[in-house]
């Protein structure tokens, strides 16, 4: 396995996924006043979104030490 390109790989991943986090988190605020349920949905995905963010980020970092 190519350490240098597994490294890019996972960078995109999270570049794609803090992107989407944003726009979930923009989306839930919108519909707040008018669903809280939908809102509070997206808010949950949004969470979810960030804890893989944080997982891609501790593999980043452990391929970096390599």
């Amino acid at each position: 396995m190519d350490s240098g390109k597994e490294i890019e790989r996972v960078k995109k991943q999270i570049e794609i996924k803090e992107k989407h986090y944003t726009q979930l988190i923009s989306k839930a605020f919108k519909v707040a006043p008018k669903d809280r349920k939908w809102s509070e949905r997206l808010c949950s995905i949004a969470k979810e979104l960030k804890n893989d963010i944080q997982q891609l980020r501790i593999k980043l970092e452990q391929y970096q030490e390599v």
